[in-house]
C-alpha cells in the first residue's frame, strides 16, 4: 500500500461539516423530544429556572459594572 493523496474542495468541505453537525443534533433532539413533557411535568422546570439564572445572573452583573464603570 502506497501514499494515498486526498483533495475536498473548501465548499465540499464545509457541506461534510455542516451536514454531520445537522444529522447529529437532529438525532439527539428526537432522541431526547420523546420524553421532554414529562420531564417538564416531573421537575424538569426547576432545572430550565436554574439554566436561565446562571445565564442572566453574569449577564446583568457585568452590564451593571459597564454601566457604573462607563464603558
Amino acid at each position: 500500500i502506497g501514499k494515498l493523496s486526498f483533495y475536498m474542495t473548501p465548499g465540499a468541505s464545509l457541506f461534510t461539516r455542516e451536514l454531520g453537525i445537522i444529522l447529529f443534533l437532529a438525532c439527539v433532539g428526537l432522541l431526547s423530544g420523546a420524553k421532554f413533557v414529562e420531564t417538564i411535568l416531573n421537575g424538569g422546570w426547576q432545572w430550565m429556572l436554574y439554566g436561565v439564572a446562571i445565564t442572566l445572573i453574569p449577564v446583568l452583573i457585568v452590564g451593571i459594572i459597564a454601566r457604573l464603570m462607563k464603558v
